[in-house]
């Protein structure tokens, strides 16, 4: 089972590297609550719930779920991160996978009790293309 995560690392920077270096995939969760809630005192319910969905889906294989979670003057927000994920055996999405892979990572979060998310966000990068 892969790690759980709780961190304050910018995933936009992360993958932005990812694309210089070469091949990535990003995948996040965004508009995400847990029990109604943005802002979690205690993440490990929900980091323990949305990893165990995205072990479910088919193909995908990746090394941890990150939690980002905000608390400002502006309100709270909160979405997921897949960190470091493989599909088909490849660090790039082709295509015609974008959809499957979308549909299957909804299908897994859609059965998952107390969560709700807005957008679930694919990325990928291939240098030399």
């Amino acid at each position: 089972m892969p790690a759980l995560v709780y961190d304050a690392v910018s995933i936009v920077e992360s993958f932005d590297l990812q694309a210089v270096l070469g091949e990535g995939i990003s995948i996040y969760v965004y508009g995400a609550s847990w029990s109604n809630q943005t802002w979690l005192d205690d993440p490990t319910a929900a980091l323990s719930a949305v990893n165990d969905a995205f072990n479910t889906v088919p193909n995908l294989q990746y090394s941890s779920i990150q939690i980002m979670s905000s608390y400002s003057y502006l309100g709270t927000g909160m979405a997921f991160a897949v960190e470091n994920p493989i599909y088909n055996n490849s660090a790039y999405l082709n295509p015609d996978e974008i959809p499957v892979l979308r549909a299957n990572i909804a299908s897994a979060l859609n059965v998952v009790a107390n969560l709700h998310y807005g957008d679930i966000v694919l990325g990928t990068s291939k240098s030399g293309v």
